[in-house]
């Protein structure tokens, strides 16, 4: 139960079925804390996409944490993860679905809630839609590029949502 692009990715290992444990929040450990400065949190396969953007992109200033409960949402592994990261400003939100699906509309407010006082929050999704895919290979590809895009652009302050 898995898209199919997700089975030879090499972050995952089989060990971690045999010997790990479930975790609600899982942080970030491939980056040096005293350089973050913003965190992207996310949940499901767009992780490994933003992984990987960000090996391509040489950025050594952002953190990806996911989140794999969203309900009920764990705030306390939460502000642990982002505890280690002393310098966040932003904080963005990332899925892969439109804006009008996946987690974005139940999760911002919760955040906002949370963290709207020490940083700013942002999202990037892909624009809303009647369905959750294009249907064709050509405009997923611009999509996702665009979402990569605006996951990684610089926004001074961010944008408060």
């Amino acid at each position: 139960m898995t898209p199919k692009s997700l089975l030879r990715v090499p972050l995952s290992h089989i060990s971690e079925l045999s010997t790990g444990r479930f975790q609600c929040v899982i942080g970030d450990s491939q980056v040096q804390p005293d350089q973050v400065t913003r965190v992207m949190l996310c949940t499901g396969k767009v992780y490994f996409d933003l992984v990987e953007q960000r090996k391509k992109r040489g950025d050594t200033r952002t953190a990806i944490v996911r989140v794999e409960q969203l309900y009920p949402l764990r705030t306390d592994e939460l502000q642990k993860a982002l505890g280690a990261f002393s310098r966040v400003r932003e904080l963005i939100w990332v899925q892969e679905e439109p804006a009008n699906m996946g987690a974005l509309q139940f999760i911002v407010p919760l955040l906002q809630h949370e963290f709207a006082s020490t940083m700013s929050l942002r999202t990037a999704s892909r624009v809303e839609s009647a369905s959750p895919a294009t249907g064709s290979h050509k405009a997923h590809v611009l999509e996702q590029h665009k979402l990569m895009s605006d996951a990684f652009a610089d926004r001074k302050g961010g944008e408060k949502h």
